[in-house]
């Protein structure tokens, strides 16, 4: 439908309530497509108004040559119908046909268009689009049958103010117009998995937020990419479309690709690898490896030459697939979260001239095995946290150590030096392993240190164990009565006087004797539970009650030692081992 106005008009959109639609007030004659036409004059009757301006604002050409004039919150006035939704949300409804040089660009910041609706410019005689800069989003049939439509393909593409609404597929080579000027947006209908090899002259042009595929083949033909351009380009991935190969050319004067990764021209930085590099040798006279390198990508092995000095950040992040590293021996930083989220790396051994690991440098990764090289004199927050490594051994030289390294399910460390507020790598408050405990051996000095501390006992826990480390002549120290639960009490008390024989713990588990023991049957570990039988803490009686249940688990071992401490000899011979 065209509705065409035969005099200047001013449209006046006022969109009183929800439910109406808008009302058009004029007093002029409406000529429509299909044959027919009337007057509709002013009137109070706003179910007649909602009609029209629904058929109007329905409708893909609207000839006007005068303005917009709302007093609603959900249109703008203007020269241009658009539309307000949500927050700042502004999308491009209708341009009325015009002919003149389109310029969607607001006085008012508050007022930017965000988006063009379908038939926007259905119509529109204008090739020349101004004002773009706030644009985001363009739907599939906004520029239908208007003079942008008709416009030739120019190296595969068609775009007006740097949003691209149509590529020839069919092209050998599709160049993006983005050397002079940056892109805004993709129509919503652009699949570039299906261009066959696109030059691009600036990473924006792949933004996440831009682009809803991406092409096999990248090139890149500008000196104006940097490193971190470089990274967003090596990586683009949209679900399953994931880039293939990237190719520079001889404007490219910073980098260079080889074996599928891409250096500094000078070698000594990689950059980034392609997503489905899987084993990377990295050449000797290689110093460091550049932050994001290889970013979520299908990496299996690394070998890391002996000049690479460097390992920045997010380097080898959520590389799921990782499963070898063999550093080089020149390494002396690993850097935050470099090896985030590799859960198939199973093992590492650090170089001897490493000297520091930053925050998260393995967080989430699969370790179960760390050597320490003989150069490392720290280890930051949470560098192997969320690990499921349960013994370490950290060398001499390593004089500063900080909260929570490890993850909840560390059971030893071993360290040859004391090292300040070493008990705090072990606890913390809140932790989702209430009931264990560490083993912290140090100095020749052991304890028991709980891993999830009350919060009224914490500063008695730092206060006791500073006391414990620093005094010579204390050989044992007891935390069992600082741990948050119950049952991580009962069971590091149990620890600790079987080791120490500390008497607080001795009392401690006498008194909650019936209570530990029917915890230990009904969670059937049967090499504890004879380890507190054989203590003698449990009564007759409570012993006596335990037989049904522990004949129920079927605990042969326990059952007999039952009977024997009953005196029950008659039966216990039934059970004798």
């Amino acid at each position: 439908m065209q509705c065409k106005y035969r005099d200047k008009l001013h449209l006046l959109i006022l969109w009183k309530t929800y439910e109406a639609k808008s009302i058009v007030q004029y007093n002029r004659l409406i000529t429509l497509q299909h044959g027919h036409s009337r007057r509709v004059r002013r009137m109070k009757n706003g179910g007649v108004w909602r009609r029209l301006a629904g058929s109007l604002l329905g409708t893909r050409q609207i000839y006007l040559c005068g303005a917009v004039s709302s007093r609603s919150p959900y249109f703008i006035s203007g020269r241009y119908i658009f539309k307000r939704y949500v927050g700042r949300y502004k999308k491009l409804l209708n341009v009325f046909c015009t002919s003149d040089d389109i310029n969607l660009k607001y006085d008012s910041t508050l007022e930017k268009p965000s988006a063009i609706a379908d038939y926007a410019f259905a119509g529109s005689k204008s090739t020349v689009l101004l004002g773009t800069d706030s644009i985001s989003s363009c739907d599939e049939f906004a520029f239908k049958d208007s003079a942008f439509e008709n416009q030739p393909f120019v190296n595969g593409v068609k775009e007006t103010g740097g949003i691209v609404f149509d590529i020839d597929y069919d092209a050998d080579e599709v160049v993006l117009p983005d050397d002079e000027k940056t892109l805004q947006a993709y129509a919503n209908n652009i699949d570039l998995s299906k261009v066959k090899k696109l030059v691009i002259h600036n990473a924006y042009s792949l933004n996440y937020f831009m682009t809803s595929k991406i092409p096999p083949v990248i090139v890149v033909d500008s000196n104006n990419i940097y490193l971190d351009d470089m990274v967003t380009i090596v990586h683009s991935s949209r679900g399953d479309s994931v880039v293939k190969d990237v190719q520079l050319t001889d404007k490219v004067k910073r980098f260079v690709m080889h074996d599928g990764i891409v250096y500094t021209s000078d070698m000594k930085t990689l950059v980034a690898g392609l997503p489905f590099k899987k084993e990377v040798v990295i050449p000797e006279g290689v110093m460091e490896i550049h932050a994001n390198a290889f970013y979520r990508c299908n990496i299996e092995s690394v070998t890391m030459p002996d000049s690479l000095e460097v390992i920045d950040t997010c380097a080898f992040h959520e590389c799921k697939n990782l499963s070898t590293v063999k550093f080089g021996n020149g390494l002396t930083r690993i850097c935050e979260r470099a090896f985030f989220y590799c859960k198939n790396l199973k093992e590492i051994v650090l170089p001897d001239r490493l000297e520091r690991m930053d925050s998260y440098a393995f967080s989430y990764a699969g370790l179960e095995s760390v050597t320490f090289g003989s150069g490392l004199n720290s280890l930051s927050n949470g560098v192997f946290a969320n690990t499921p490594m349960q013994k370490v051994h950290i060398p001499n030289t390593v004089t500063r150590i900080a909260h929570c390294v490890f993850g909840e399910d560390i059971k030893s460390i071993i360290a040859d030096n004391y090292i300040q507020d070493i008990e705090s790598v072990a606890s913390c408050i809140n932790r989702r392993n209430a009931d264990d405990f560490v083993i912290i051996s140090c100095d020749g000095k052991k304890t028991y240190i709980p891993k999830n501390v009350k919060p009224s006992m914490f500063d008695t826990l730092k206060s006791r164990a500073s006391f414990f480390w620093s005094d010579e002549g204390e050989e044992t120290c007891g935390f069992w009565d600082c741990s948050y639960s119950a049952k991580g009490r009962e069971d590091e008390a149990l620890a600790e006087y079987l080791e120490f024989g500390f008497i607080d713990a001795k009392e401690y588990l006498k008194k909650n004797s019936k209570r530990i023991i029917t915890r230990l049957v009904e969670e059937g570990d049967e090499d504890k539970i004879v380890q507190f039988l054989n203590l003698g803490f449990v009564s007759k009686p409570t012993l006596k009650s335990l037989i049904p249940k522990a004949e129920e688990k079927e605990l042969t071992i326990v059952s007999s030692y039952i009977l024997k401490q009953i005196g029950d000899k008659k039966t216990s011979n039934r059970f004798a081992l």
